[in-house]
């Protein structure tokens, strides 16, 4: 992920990074990058500060050797920071997920890209998937059977996308497309389109739930497809509002409802990663 300009410039140092092989950890080290305008940014070991996200063996290993950098948890489990070091240890998170500071952890508020989601009402529902590396065959077969629920419980005016960020094999998407009507199916870079949509089901991913939050779209969750949004969905199911007839979308799907709790300020501004980027040339400037 080296950035290339085509032409030479003057950068304060240098930062490598890395992230734990899962879809919601991939997008926030991407976003992060984003950010990043000073810096010269490399996957090889070496650079003057690391940047890892949710790797925390890997930048303990670094702080060990002196080196300083943040370490971003994007949810549970959360680390617990090393004693001592010159590490920066960071939850990236919305702040009804638990409290970072108990943790050890600097709280800078959901993860939000810099291209945030936009929320304007039209004629679709939009399904976001979330596939964990160790998601469960029973867990995906579960979740496949709500997400043809909710399509066919969907009006005929009414489209249903499914965005699927990982993978769910090369049998999900026919065997989606084959039982339901008005069904489109996209792969996504982590990102919530919401353009015309006008109600988001969405994986108990603390990185989807922020920016749906973010936008104000009306939410309901998925069934969880590995332990870690087990615990993201027990967290936001204490702020979930019981649903009201004619709820949007209608149907059997969800036992409980679309997330009613006010978002935290910190988490509604959208800067947590800029958060993180600055953090990152502060410590080139004035090491810890």
């Amino acid at each position: 992920m080296a950035r290339n300009t085509g032409q030479p410039a003057r950068t304060l140092g240098s930062v490598s990074i890395r992230a734990r092989e899962h879809p919601d950890s991939t997008a926030v080290l991407t976003w992060i990058c984003e950010h990043i305008t000073d810096l010269d940014i490399t996957g090889e070991p070496g650079g003057d500060v690391f940047l890892v996200v949710d790797e925390p063996e890997t930048a303990a290993e670094h702080t060990d050797h002196g080196r300083p950098g943040v370490h971003v948890a994007t949810g549970p489990p959360l680390p617990t920071p090393p004693s001592g070091g010159a590490g920066v240890w960071c939850l990236a998170a919305p702040e009804w997920l638990g409290s970072g500071s108990a943790a050890g952890l600097r709280s800078v508020g959901s993860a939000i890209p810099r291209r945030s989601p936009r929320w304007r009402s039209g004629d679709v529902v939009l399904a976001h998937i979330v596939v964990p590396p160790a998601a469960e065959a029973d867990r995906v077969e579960c979740l496949t059977r709500e997400i043809l629920a909710l399509a066919a419980s969907l009006p005929a005016s009414v489209t249903l996308r499914v965005s699927v960020q990982g993978s769910l094999g090369e049998d999900w998407a026919p065997r989606l497309a084959a039982a339901a009507e008005r069904i489109e199916i996209t792969r996504s870079d982590g990102r919530l389109v919401l353009d015309g949509v006008r109600a988001a089901a969405v994986s108990p991913s603390p990185v989807a739930f922020g920016q749906a939050q973010y936008a104000r779209v009306p939410m309901l969750a998925l069934p969880a497809l590995d332990e870690g949004q087990e615990i993201v969905a027990g967290a936001a199911s204490l702020l979930a509002a019981p649903r009201e007839a004619g709820d949007t979308p209608p149907g059997p799907l969800f036992g409980t409802s679309v997330l009613a709790g006010d978002a935290s300020a910190r988490d509604m501004d959208g800067r947590a990663l800029q958060r993180v980027a600055r953090q990152l040339r502060q410590l080139v400037l004035a090491p810890l």
